[in-house]
């Protein structure tokens, strides 16, 4: 808002300047430059620093829509090849995702499907992509001049039931975090927006955790209740992570995190990755988004029945179906400040990342419109006093740090210099 009446004033000093003379014109060009300066200020900061981004939901549009072409710029999604590049964006984490509608084996084979995808942008344009398995490999492709694309999935509803040899496979594959559950409750734990049956992390779910730690796969709590974080907290080795989460204290809703859980999380050496969902972000917005929701549901469900085996098609009902109701106003980009600043209060600016879900969410705040506004959100975090230093951190330097740690504790596992299960209580 501060930058938007900045150009407001240095565009009426302008127009003053033209109607009075000259006199104005050099007031205009200085609040002009400043304006400019701070956006390139912005910019530039962000193609020196590692710019890491934990949640892309891009292939998922790809997968459903063959003919796209990520190495084209489109208007249709939030991310492509060349505005990644634009924004410097050096590792984004590429989503390998399951709708929960799905049955487990069809989950396996949609999971695969996703893999390839990611796996044939990498075989493609192998000058500009590559797939970044460690730490070390995101920083050596940036070095490279490439982007380095990490695999990671949400909904472990494809690690069938008993099947542990699928999370060793997905992660010859190229994942490096998993989420257990999406919006319902599976075979491996409890989700925020269902009913639990397994209070928490199923006796299978355990299993995972465990086999996660001795690979060095990083545990996801977005999308799982509150008892199956928890359990991770209780139960993992390595240090958890929220890849897309925001404060509950500041929007009410099961998909954000309360406060003792963020503490926990940080307290493992984890990171909480705030995301761009309109809906997680301002209570006004949660609301209208609710009660639209509940008008919908029927018309919803009936698509999801008519067109059970083509989730291509229901996802084409279901957004036709939306872009029919008005559209509610977007909450200013305040209200994620206000979620990023509960968060730096409540453990600091060493726990915090970017974990955006572009091309996963439908409204995001004015001012973010793609993974180009970025430079919004490094404008408005040297404006409020972020240093350059602490700005690295959130972009990527605080989640390599834990991903970091998590390779080591797997090293640990697997060389049998520390324990692979964790508290029993």
């Amino acid at each position: 808002m501060k930058n938007r009446t900045l150009l407001f004033v240095s565009f009426g000093v302008l127009v003053a300047s033209a109607i009075l003379g000259r006199a104005y014109l050099p007031l205009a060009t200085e609040l002009l430059a400043a304006e400019t300066g701070l956006d390139a200020r912005a910019l530039k900061l962000q193609r020196q620093l590692l710019l890491v981004d934990t949640h892309v939901d891009t292939p998922t549009h790809a997968l459903e829509f063959p003919d796209w072409d990520f190495f084209a710029r489109q208007s249709d999604t939030h991310v492509d090849l060349v505005r990644l590049r634009e924004s410097g964006v050096d590792a984004p984490f590429m989503v390998v995702y399951s709708p929960s509608r799905l049955k487990p084996d069809d989950a396996l084979v949609h999971a695969l499907a996703m893999c390839d995808v990611i796996h044939g942008w990498a075989e493609s344009r192998p000058s500009m992509l590559t797939i970044a398995r460690t730490p070390a490999e995101v920083r050596a492709a940036r070095a490279d001049g490439k982007i380095g694309m990490v695999v990671c999935m949400e909904n472990g509803s494809p690690i069938l039931p008993g099947r542990l040899e699928l999370l060793r496979d997905f992660y010859r594959l190229g994942i490096r975090y998993i989420g257990l559950c999406h919006f319902k409750t599976n075979h491996l734990c409890d989700s925020a927006t269902d009913d639990p049956v397994h209070d928490g992390v199923s006796a299978f779910g355990r299993r995972v955790v465990e086999e996660s730690n001795r690979l060095g796969i990083i545990l996801d709590v977005s999308h799982i209740s509150d008892d199956s974080v928890r359990d991770l907290l209780r139960y993992s080795k390595a240090p958890i992570v929220a890849s897309h989460s925001n404060a509950r204290a500041r929007c009410d809703h099961a998909r954000n995190l309360p406060d003792d859980l963020i503490h926990g999380i940080a307290a493992s050496g984890g990171v909480i990755q705030l995301n761009f969902a309109a809906q997680y972000l301002s209570p006004a917005y949660l609301d209208e988004h609710t009660a639209r929701k509940k008008r919908l549901r029927p018309s919803i469900e009936a698509i999801e029945h008519e067109f059970a085996d083509d989730p291509a098609r229901v996802r084409k009902e279901v957004r036709k179906l939306r872009k029919q109701e008005p559209e509610i106003p977007r909450p200013g980009l305040e209200y994620w400040f206000r979620h990023l600043d509960h968060i730096v209060e409540l453990v600091g600016v060493d726990h915090v990342g970017l974990g955006s879900d572009l091309d996963g969410v439908g409204a995001m705040p004015r001012g973010i419109d793609d993974v180009t506004s970025l430079t919004v959100l490094t404008r408005g975090l040297l404006e409020r006093g972020w240093s350059e230093e602490n700005i690295a951190k959130f972009y990527g330097g605080n989640f390599m740090r834990c991903w970091e740690m998590v390779e080591k504790v797997g090293v640990e596992i697997r060389s049998g210099t520390r324990p692979t299960s964790g508290s029993e209580d």
